[in-house]
């Protein structure tokens, strides 16, 4: 008993000492710093709890190994993460809009989570504009590996999402999804 709170003790002093560092770093190198740490540490307990310290809600019992953050201006509150959630590594999150993966549900290693759709200030913008929405995981849905969720897309609960699959728009209750075909859509010009 006396080393399980020892080792709490040690962790918590961890997770404090990094913040401290971490803060004084994203002054001087700004959010950029902290998606670096998140997502090189072997400290892997430590994950949470930055992510929470830097504007995100996340659940008891969130097991959140090495991820990518891309467009996360200056906090991570456009994350949520509810209870018991494993999310696996190399995981990339994209913050131009809300992240909401609900409690039970799991992200294998590799997926990606798009909230937005640009090509910048590039010749296609004036056929393709901007678009943006958030992601919602709900509560015990599967992310197979490797998947890519794509902005506006609803994963309901208690579904899968087969490995390598793409998906754009809603994944059924009680239903697995699977599948990444290209195929012609339409001309633009």
């Amino acid at each position: 008993m006396a080393w399980y709170t020892m080792k709490k003790i040690i962790k918590s002093i961890i997770v404090f000492l990094i913040f401290l560092y971490l803060q004084l770093f994203k002054i001087i190198f700004g959010i950029q710093y902290i998606n670096n740490y998140i997502q090189r540490t072997s400290l892997l307990f430590t994950i949470p709890y930055i992510l929470k310290i830097f504007g995100a809600q996340i659940g008891n019992d969130a097991k959140i190994k090495n991820i990518s953050i891309d467009n996360a201006e200056k906090s991570y509150q456009n994350i949520k993460i509810g209870n018991n959630v494993y999310i696996g590594k190399n995981v990339f999150f994209d913050l131009a809009d809300k992240i909401i993966i609900e409690d039970e549900a799991v992200l294998a290693g590799n997926v990606q989570i798009y909230t937005h759709g640009d090509v910048g200030e590039r010749l296609l913008s004036k056929y393709y504009s901007r678009k943006q929405n958030k992601v919602v995981i709900n509560k015990g849905a599967w992310i197979g590996a490797g998947s890519i969720i794509l902005y506006g897309s609803v994963i309901e609960k208690e579904s899968i999402v087969a490995a390598g699959s793409v998906i754009k728009g809603d994944v059924k209750q009680g239903w697995i999804y699977g599948g990444k075909l290209a195929e012609k859509i339409k001309q633009f010009y």
